[in-house]
């Protein structure tokens, strides 16, 4: 009488071994793959594109506090984004910049020109201007009129480049 024999196990130990390792292995393969595509998309490489609105252009308008631009558009830039005073500063922008994306994005970015409308404490207006260079910034600084009747009445506001107004 031989060794005895339990129906159903495989004869040989290698099918054995192939048959428990195969599928644990596709398993792990396709593990790996989709955890490598999820860090991928998360660690971005993609960007978004900066800002993209609101445009409050009525509402800045008929305000009784003085705002001051350049235009719908100025130096081949669109107006991009408007909103009214927040406290004592009001911000349009011209052009957009990439924004990075993704789990490991950092940073920021600034469109092309900003125009900061700032209200000062001594009831006048300023406005600040926010450039990349290339003299932009004063030629948005000759351009500069008013948007609404507010800032026609109160007249040309103080101009500084690059940095908030002090006022």
């Amino acid at each position: 009488m031989g060794p005895a024999r339990i129906t159903g196990a495989p004869s040989n130990p290698s099918q054995e071994d192939a048959a428990c390792t195969l599928p644990t292995e596709r398993v792990l393969t396709t593990l790996l793959a989709l955890a490598c595509a999820l860090l991928l998309a998360a660690c971005g490489g993609g960007s978004e594109t900066v800002p993209n609105g609101p445009v409050q252009l009525t509402e800045m308008g008929a305000d009784t506090r003085p705002y001051y631009w350049v235009g719908e558009s100025f130096d081949g830039l669109a107006l991009t984004y408007a909103t009214p005073y927040k406290g004592r500063f009001g911000n349009l922008m011209y052009g957009t910049c990439e924004l990075p994306t993704g789990l490991f994005a950092e940073g920021g970015c600034a469109p092309p020109l900003q125009v900061q409308n700032v209200l000062c404490t001594d009831g006048k207006a300023a406005v600040a201007l926010f450039s990349h260079g290339g003299g932009r910034a004063a030629r948005a600084a000759k351009a500069l009129r008013p948007l609404n009747a507010a800032a026609r009445r109160a007249g040309s506001p103080r101009v500084t480049f690059d940095r908030s107004v002090l006022c």
